[in-house]
């Protein structure tokens, strides 16, 4: 799976997914991200702690496309562990 079919994944997925992801790993991760890929990201969080990964992502300056393709790949692991389960 591509980072970018994300935006396809249902909302108990993708709120699994936050709640096993570091902080960190996921503001480089969303960082840049397709439009569409974010909004069901922060669609399902709430909006706390939406605010609290958007603070992360802007305090992210100029992240290599490397740092951000490791996040990404940590991020599908996750979903993976969690589509096994």
């Amino acid at each position: 799976m591509e980072f970018e079919h994300l935006a396809g994944i249902d909302d108990q997925e993708m709120l699994k997914l936050f709640k096993r992801s570091r902080v960190d790993i996921t503001a480089l991760a969303f960082k840049n991200a397709p439009e569409n890929v974010k909004e069901k990201f922060f669609g399902v969080i709430d909006p706390v702690h939406a605010e609290f990964i958007r603070e992360n992502m802007a305090r992210l300056e100029n992240p290599s496309p490397e740092e951000v393709e490791k996040a990404r790949d940590e991020i599908l692991k996750t979903l993976q562990k969690i589509r096994a389960e």
